[in-house]
């Protein structure tokens, strides 16, 4: 699988992914991302617009790479909110929207 190709070069040190934009272009790089996360607890906590992964379909994906082909793509707010550490303090945490979870590519392909 091409994707896991990519997964193994981007750990190796040195390596530079050139053509990572075009790789954004690829609707299996999404319903892969989508496949390692949905089932992993508090990835269906909603984001700031009250979205949830549960309304990520192939259609949002079409939309997404749409949306950047014709360079219209952009980020949306996080919900930011606090959550407790060991020590008893809180640290925040954003919660993005769904499409905004294209950052999914990050942990899924080590790329970043």
């Amino acid at each position: 699988m091409r994707l896991e190709a990519i997964r193994k070069s981007n750990s190796t040190s040195g390596y530079v992914n050139s053509d990572l934009y075009r790789l954004l272009y690829k609707p299996s790089l999404y319903v892969t991302a989508y496949e390692s996360l949905k089932s992993k607890p508090g990835n269906m906590t909603p984001g700031v617009d009250g979205g949830t992964l549960d309304g990520f379909s192939i259609k949002t994906i079409e939309n997404i790479i749409d949306d950047m082909r014709s360079e219209r793509f952009s980020f949306s707010r996080s919900r930011r909110v606090c959550i407790p550490k060991a020590n008893g303090k809180t640290r925040p945490l954003g919660v993005p929207t769904p499409p905004a979870n294209c950052t999914w590519i990050q942990p899924t392909f080590g790329i970043g």
